[in-house]
């Protein structure tokens, strides 16, 4: 009885040790058809983050498609930066090859992935790193989501990018772009403007210390990289407050770094009724030429850059500039036309 007992023992275990292997399998099985699954979303979510419309084209996978080592100015941050300053233009005004890398709602975190990957390619003189990022995370749990973020975008990045999958047509788009990062847009959408909105206070904005340790290690790998980094504030009337001021200001001074808050410097250039494209949140075209003739000036006064107009070896960033302008040119002309038929439509 004992004998038939322990025998019996044994085929139980030996039944529930196969019926483990047999659901381990399963999961990992399961596991393997996600990750592939996942690559490939990620893949088809990178590819229609593009755009086949020339102006819209404004994919920061264009920075590696361009020459290596061949940008000279880099401005990095959130969406801020891809509507406000034009690359196509600095090059018209100066000879500077710049890149504006910007992805909508971007972090801390994903700044210094990404230009742990860009320094792989290029090689900038000055990095603009855009402020307003900084004030997104107050609390520890945003700031652990932007880690977890930034961490899953690298090997996943349809978790960017999922908002595209339905752009099957630029699957036809090209990496290389004429924009070099930035969104053309020509609506004018006027915010509701506040009497004291720039009214000085010493109040300061605190700043989270992991998003802080985040800046600091993107100005160390810029740094090490040999890159001169700026600090800057691109014109935000919805998102700008005198006490984030105080707080970029305070942040400068304690780590050695220049700081450019255009939001107060160009208070009498930036029109707030003609100059942003969604009530006071992003630059349009008008505005971002105001700011980019700003970043020339400051460039040619502050740094010692080389205008390659002229050089041989640059001869496509004259045919991109030129082209981007055509672009717009005929942009301007089509709105004309379609405002006309609304005009004789209602007439």
């Amino acid at each position: 009885m004992q004998k038939r007992s322990e025998d019996g023992d044994f085929e139980k275990n030996r039944a529930e040790i196969m019926s483990n292997k047999k659901a381990a399998g399963r999961i990992l099985s399961f596991l393997g058809i996600l990750g592939i699954l996942l690559f490939g979303l990620s893949r088809a979510s990178v590819l229609m983050n593009r755009s086949v419309h020339p102006l819209f084209n404004y994919a920061t996978s264009g920075i590696f498609a361009e020459e290596k080592e061949s940008i000279d100015v880099l401005t990095i941050g959130d969406s801020d930066v891809y509507s406000g300053l034009i690359p196509a233009k600095l090059w018209e005004l100066s000879g500077i090859t710049s890149f504006s890398w910007g992805e909508p709602a971007q972090r801390p975190p994903e700044t210094y992935s990404y230009l742990k990957k860009i320094y792989q390619e290029q090689n900038p003189q000055v990095v603009f790193i855009d402020v307003n990022h900084l004030f997104r995370d107050e609390k520890l749990s945003d700031n652990l989501d932007s880690i977890t973020r930034a961490a899953i975008e690298k090997p996943f990045p349809v978790v960017l990018y999922h908002r595209k999958l339905d752009s099957f047509q630029n699957f036809l788009a090209q990496d290389y772009t004429i924009t070099k990062g930035y969104l053309y847009r020509d609506d004018a959408k006027k915010p509701k403007m506040k009497k004291n909105h720039f009214k000085e206070t010493g109040k300061i904005t605190a700043i989270h210390p992991i998003t802080r340790w985040y800046l600091e290690r993107s100005v160390e790998l810029c740094r090490k990289n040999g890159s001169s980094v700026v600090l800057l504030y691109i014109p935000t009337y919805k998102e700008w407050t005198y006490s984030n001021h105080n707080a970029v200001m305070e942040l400068g001074s304690e780590l050695g770094l220049p700081v450019l808050d255009l939001n107060l410097e160009m208070q009498e250039e930036i029109d707030w009724g003609t100059d942003t494209a969604d009530y006071g949140y992003h630059l349009n075209y008008s505005g971002a030429q105001k700011v980019t003739d700003r970043i020339a000036k400051y460039l040619e006064d502050n740094y010692d850059l080389e205008d390659h107009r002229g050089d041989p070896a640059y001869q496509r960033w004259q045919k991109d500039s030129e082209a981007f302008r055509g672009e717009v040119e005929k942009e301007i002309l089509e709105k004309e036309r379609r405002e006309k038929e609304r005009q004789m439509q209602g007439a």
